[in-house]
Order: C-alpha cells, then sequence, then structure tokens
C-alpha cells in the first residue's frame, strides 16, 4: 500500500486539545487503492477521525482503518541519528576502555620491573651487570612508565568528554522519546476510482497535549488606552506545526458531552474533622520581555540621514462567532514547535476610550492609584488572562483582567500618581466614664486630607470602613461625617466620589461610636 505525502495544513486549538488537519496528494489508477497515513502520534484520538478525499475524476471514499503500529527504532529522523551518534560513542568507548586495561596492565609491570632489587642485586654480584647498565635499564624503565601513563591519561581524558557527550545526546533522545514515541498511529483510507486520477486525502484529528491562554498588553497613553490582545499557543503533541493556518477557540470540547449531574447531598451523624489548611495559591506564571536598542556606531562620520521609521501595523485575527464559543483565525501562517515552548500570535488590536479616574484607601497606603474603567469595544469576549500594564514606554508590572464581554466594562490600574498627595490619621479617641446600662462607650473620629497637584481637575474614589460587628451585643453607629459618604455598603464600607480641582484640597472628617458591654472586651479596635 502507497504511503501519502502528507502535511500539516490547518491547526484549531482549544484550551486543552487542538484538532489537526493534513493533506495529501497522490496519483492513483483506475480500481480500488488504499493509502498510508503514517507515523502519525500514538496520542491521536482514533474516534475523533474525519476522512474527506477529492479527485480530478468521479472517486469514492470506501472505508478508514487505524490502528497502531510499533517500531524497533524511533522513526523521527533526529532521534535515528541520535541513536546513531550514541552507539558509535559507545563503541569508542569501549575501545578506549580495552586500550586503558591494556595500559594499565603495562605500568603494573614496568613497576614490577623497577621493584626487582634482590636480581639486580644479584646481577651485580656476579659480574652480569655494572652501575652504569643499571642505571641505564631504571632510566629506560622510567620513561616508558611515564609514556605509558601519558597515554592512559589521554584515554581518561578521551572518556571523561565522552561520557559528557553521552549523557547529553541520551537526554535529547529521552526527551524526543517521549515526544515522538515508537508507538505510532497509521491510518490507511480506501479510495476507488473510475479512472487515472489525482487524488488529494484530507485527514483532521484530535490530539490532546496542546492548548492556548490570552495575554493582554494595555498601555495608556494620554487619555487613550491601546490593548493589544495576544494568544500563547504552546503544544507536544509530537508534531511540529510549520507554516499552518492557525485558529484558536474559546470552545470547550471536554465540557460538551453532557451536563453535570447532582448526587445526592445526604448528612449524617459523625465526627467534625478538623479543618484542612488552605492550599497556597501557585505563583503567577512569568513572561519574557525583551527588548532591542539601536547601535550609536559611526555616529561621528557623516552621513546621509536614513529614512524616517513607520510603526508597523498589527494584524488582527478575524473573529467568528458560533453560539457561545468564538474562534479567531490568526493571519498568515504559524509555526509552533511541538517540544512544548511558547508562541505568541496576535488576536488583536483595539484604541479605545477609558474613563479615567484615582482611588484612594488611605487606611492602607498613602499611595492614590490611577485608574481605566473600560468598556469592551471589541467585537470580542475578552478572556480571563494576565495584562502587562504600561504608561507611555515604562513598564509598570502585571495584573489579571476578568472576563468582559463585547461592550461590559472592567477595569484597569495604572500605579500611583504621586501628584496626588494623601493622609490619614486618628482626631478623636474618647472612653466614656459612664455606663448606661451597663455598656461602655468608645468615641473615634478620623480626619482624611487631599491635595492636587497635577495641574488639572481629577476625579477621586476615597474608600474608607468603620468597625463591623461579630456580635449582637457590640453596635457601631456613624455619628457624623463630613462630606457625607457616598454610599455606604453592607461591610461598613465607606466611599466617596470627589472632584478635586486642580491645586485644590480636601478635607473628609468622620466620626462613629462603638458601645459594648462593659464585662465583654473587644478585640479588635485600635
Amino acid at each position: 500500500m502507497p504511503e501519502i505525502a502528507s502535511r500539516i495544513v490547518a491547526v484549531t486549538v482549544f484550551a486543552d486539545r487542538a484538532r489537526v488537519t493534513r493533506q495529501g496528494r497522490t496519483a492513483l489508477e483506475p480500481g480500488t487503492h488504499r493509502v498510508e497515513f503514517r507515523h502519525l502520534p500514538a496520542a491521536l484520538d482514533s474516534a475523533s477521525l474525519r476522512v474527506a478525499v477529492r479527485g480530478t475524476v468521479p472517486t469514492k471514499l470506501l472505508g478508514v482503518d487505524a490502528r497502531k503500529v510499533f517500531f524497533a527504532e524511533t522513526p523521527a529522523a533526529r532521534a535515528r541519528d541520535l541513536e546513531a551518534s550514541l552507539q558509535g560513542l559507545q563503541d569508542e568507548d569501549r575501545e578506549d576502555s580495552d586500550r586503558a586495561d591494556t595500559l594499565t596492565r603495562q605500568v603494573a609491570h614496568l613497576d614490577g620491573l623497577g621493584d626487582a632489587t634482590r636480581i639486580h642485586a644479584y646481577g651485580l654480584a656476579n659480574g652480569k651487570t655494572t652501575l652504569a647498565a643499571q642505571a641505564e635499564l631504571l632510566a629506560f624503565l622510567g620513561r616508558e612508565r611515564e609514556a605509558v601513563q601519558d597515554r592512559l591519561r589521554a584515554v581518561a581524558f578521551r572518556r571523561r568528554d565522552r561520557e559528557k557527550q553521552v549523557t547529553r545526546l541520551q537526554q535529547e533522545l529521552q526527551q524526543l522519546r517521549g515526544e515522538r514515541p515508537r508507538e505510532r498511529y497509521l491510518v490507511s483510507v480506501e479510495v476507488s476510482a473510475a479512472g487515472d486520477v489525482e487524488v488529494e486525502v484530507e485527514l483532521a484529528y484530535i490530539l490532546p497535549g496542546a492548548g492556548w491562554r490570552p495575554l493582554y498588553d494595555a498601555r495608556l497613553v494620554g487619555e487613550e488606552l491601546e490593548l493589544t490582545y495576544l494568544g500563547e499557543v504552546q503544544q507536544s503533541t509530537g508534531e511540529d506545526w510549520a507554516g499552518v493556518a492557525l485558529t484558536l477557540s474559546t470552545a470547550r470540547p471536554a465540557q460538551a458531552a453532557a451536563v453535570p449531574r447532582l448526587t445526592p447531598w445526604a448528612l449524617n451523624l459523625g465526627i467534625l474533622a478538623p479543618p484542612l489548611p488552605a492550599a497556597r495559591p501557585a505563583p503567577a506564571a512569568q513572561t519574557a520581555w525583551m527588548t532591542m536598542a539601536g547601535s550609536d556606531v559611526g555616529a561621528a562620520m557623516p552621513r546621509a540621514a536614513p529614512p524616517p521609521l513607520v510603526a508597523a501595523e498589527v494584524e488582527a485575527a478575524r473573529v467568528e462567532q458560533a453560539g457561545a464559543s468564538v474562534t479567531f483565525q490568526i493571519p498568515g501562517r504559524a509555526d509552533v514547535p511541538g517540544d512544548g515552548s511558547p508562541r505568541k500570535v496576535t488576536v488583536g488590536h483595539s484604541r479605545l476610550r477609558p474613563e479615567l479616574d484615582h482611588v484612594a484607601v488611605p487606611k492602607l497606603t498613602e499611595a492614590v492609584y490611577r485608574r481605566a474603567k473600560v468598556a469592551n469595544g471589541t467585537p470580542y469576549t475578552l478572556l480571563p488572562g494576565r495584562v502587562q500594564v504600561f504608561v507611555g514606554d515604562d513598564y509598570l508590572g502585571a495584573a489579571d483582567l476578568k472576563m468582559a464581554a463585547p461592550g461590559q466594562t472592567f477595569e484597569l490600574f495604572f500605579g500611583a500618581d504621586d501628584r496626588i498627595a494623601v493622609e490619614r490619621g486618628l482626631v478623636r479617641r474618647d472612653v466614656s466614664k459612664t455606663f448606661l446600662g451597663g455598656r461602655r462607650r468608645l468615641q473615634y473620629a478620623y480626619e482624611i486630607r487631599l491635595a492636587n497637584h497635577t495641574g488639572a481637575a481629577q476625579s477621586l474614589t476615597v474608600v474608607d470602613q468603620l468597625p463591623l460587628p461579630q456580635h449582637e451585643d457590640i453596635k457601631v453607629s456613624l455619628d457624623s461625617a463630613d462630606p457625607r459618604p457616598t454610599r455606604q455598603d453592607e461591610l461598613n464600607t465607606l466611599i466617596w466620589k470627589l472632584r478635586l480641582e486642580a491645586e485644590g484640597r480636601q478635607r473628609i472628617r468622620f466620626e462613629f461610636t462603638v458601645e459594648h458591654p462593659r464585662d465583654l472586651p473587644v478585640a479588635g479596635l485600635a
């Protein structure tokens, strides 16, 4: 059965898998034929196989068969080269090991000759040798021993370097074998043609070991927010995707089969187990950044002025909505290696007009933060992901972006603005000397002072709080506030929405009372 030469032409990547499409062309004579797609990944989901056949004359698709095959050696060309290199190094090492054994025996023999003092003394006593001849013999043995030891050291050095090469090749081969195991899939397609025909066979299948996640760059330039939507694709499927039409999908095939079913919620008497410790959050993934700088070499020499640089246009993906899911068709062709290294592609680039203001939480920090409230004016849903935040060209850090559908508003923070000053202080704390009904009264007053040095009027949200009683005999009441808070929620959070004119100042003062039984100590009061 002929093997059809094929290549991957398109890939749709989901959150935890990928749909791969291969195409191959071949010429067939009239009659029934079976063509084979060989060396497909062992992790291929055979139930997901789909085949389409197109021919230059009427052609029939008769059947598809998929089975696993096994190889004596790894089918990947690189892995076969590694195996051959390893075999050659191991053969060389066995030769050097034999040389080392021979040289070691030579050293032992020479040492034995040099230590034969009784024989030397006997020869001198009987006049069969002279001191000069004895000295020449010992010098010869020394020279020979030194030469043999030099060769032995050279062999040891070669073996040491070879061991490093063997270790490196074994590690690379082990990785390749994990990615391209000796167990592979073979798919055969049976077709029937009425005459000489050139057929194109398209094979599609699902593979695990692939996924993508959204990433964002948010850059605040003046009053405008530039939002770049990126997709980071990674795959370890055992196949390299070279020059493919890449599509990213928000569909979740793993959850498409059925709605989860509730099991009975049973209660019974038993012994309460101690609570489990809270799981530690996983460290945030780190993102690598690369900058490029121009060279000043030859700046002192006269030369023609270079043409002005024009910023490159960002080509966005084509967006298609299919029910609740969205697909992003990445323009051009993409290369994604099969070794798990990440590849970033651009999904979209938008310029948005945010509503800018400032937020202060003076109880926790004297920093005042710049906030941008942004309506998602893009045609696609912004999925939850990590966002890198910039002001102009200055990198501020990373944050998490929550899901935002088209038209939905989300918030981003762009660091502290030192031009707005805030201070908070306790200005009153009184403890009542009298007890009414056996209850104790404590009165507190705090003052917050704000100053705007930005040179323009600014909108500002100030957040503070009152104590939140956790016992029915503890009462907390807001006695006065100047100005009155815009909102007070059920957690006793106080929120003021203010407008500070250029070089304007604002004072916020609020007072509250805490009452509790005289004999009931209260924890948590400063």
